[in-house]
């Protein structure tokens, strides 16, 4: 159920290898199976860092920090069915754990754990703002999906406190007929 062995029909069972561990416990892609109520097991695969330079959203998240900025860009593979992409931003003064060392560290790895466990930021509140839009070609390539695809466009704000932002992050979801799941508070 965890994803950490991998049974091959005539060969055995065997360690999964770091790629292929599930995320546990995820917190904006929770996807509905939609015969038991659980969840689709979802795994997450870190394809770049880079200080974030490029004006968008994010910038009112972090008025004091633009400099400071780190994006994180995922793709999150959901039950093999269908792929998620995601753009993370965080300062990476408040959360070094995210921005420092290899970026393989952080396949599979759950960034809301990360930060309350080894950052011990509390994440007080968050916010989700969703619209439907096309999705742009260098997204729609990630995604195996025809550009101008009309997806979801998900943005999730954390605060720690009333004000203070902990990340902003962007989700570009293809058509699906699964249902997500929003939690109203911080699981």
């Amino acid at each position: 159920e965890q994803g950490i062995v991998v049974r091959q029909h005539g060969l055995g069972s065997f360690v999964a290898e770091k790629k292929n561990l599930r995320l546990e416990d995820p917190w904006h892609c929770r996807f509905f199976d939609g015969e038991d109520g659980n969840f689709l097991p979802i795994y997450t695969k870190a394809i770049k860092r880079e200080r974030a330079i490029a004006p968008g959203a994010w910038m009112k998240y972090f008025p004091q920090a633009v400099d400071s900025v780190v994006k994180i860009d995922r793709v999150i593979n959901v039950n093999n069915e269908f792929k998620v992409f995601s753009q993370f931003y965080t300062d990476h003064r408040l959360l070094p754990a995210l921005c420092e060392g290899p970026l393989s560290k952080l396949d599979g790895v759950n960034f809301k754990k990360l930060i309350v466990n080894e950052s011990h930021v509390p994440i007080t509140h968050v916010e989700h703002f969703i619209r439907a839009m096309p999705i742009v070609k260098s997204i729609a390539d990630v995604l195996n999906v025809k550009v101008n695809t009309v997806g979801i466009f998900m943005q999730a704000i954390a605060h720690m406190g009333r004000n203070s932002c902990v990340y902003y992050q962007e989700f570009s979801i293809p058509p699906t007929h699964r249902v997500l799941d929003i939690p109203a508070e911080p699981p």
